[in-house]
């Protein structure tokens, strides 16, 4: 096991460690905080996401393109820090219901229920707080749900903190690696 990989992983537990006894609101400040920080240090990522935002708003200015790469990273890092809170048991079911607006629900039940038992495929966006979205529909739905994603680097983390944040409501993971098959053999089942 790589070094690394064992220090990302220790310093993920001490951040779990710290949300789960500061403030909710100082958890929140630390991870803009540090995205702020990430943002200034990591030249190649700031420059990667300015070159992404300069080719699908070339029309904007760079302070323009500037200004919406800033306020991506605070987004992350108030998704990184929901998902932190909610791992480490602060924040409730209820809680996670209320917080999250689903845009067109309603198509998804109608769609639910004329697929009746031989189940959906659903699309979705890579926007927002994507961690949630399975986990909202885990605790909607009675029936299984199972997501593609893509395996994180870092085994420790994958199997340690990433894959029981996904599967902590039932909601069965398969890595993009072989999903295909798989997928196909749920659908079958319903």
């Amino acid at each position: 096991m790589k070094l690394r990989y064992r220090i990302e992983y220790a310093a993920a537990l001490a951040m779990l460690g710290l949300c789960r006894m500061l403030p909710e609101r100082t958890v929140y400040f630390l991870f803009r905080s540090m995205a702020r920080l990430v943002y200034h240090l990591l030249g190649s990522r700031r420059r990667l996401t300015l070159r992404n935002l300069e080719i699908v708003f070339p029309d904007k200015t760079p302070q323009e393109r500037e200004a919406m790469a800033k306020e991506s990273y605070t987004n992350l890092s108030e998704s990184m820090a929901f998902n932190s809170l909610m791992m480490t048991g602060r924040i409730s079911n209820e809680e996670l219901l209320d917080s999250i607006e689903v845009e067109g629900w309603n198509n998804f039940e109608k769609a639910k229920e004329l697929a009746g038992e031989k189940g959906l495929l659903i699309f979705s966006a890579h926007i927002g707080n994507w961690e949630l979205l399975p986990q909202y529909a885990a605790l909607r739905l009675e029936t299984p749900l199972h997501i593609i994603s893509r395996k994180t680097t870092n085994p420790l983390l994958e199997e340690r903190i990433v894959r029981p944040l996904r599967e902590r409501f039932g909601v069965e993971v398969f890595h993009k690696k072989n999903a295909l098959m798989r997928i196909v053999k749920v659908i079958k089942k319903g």
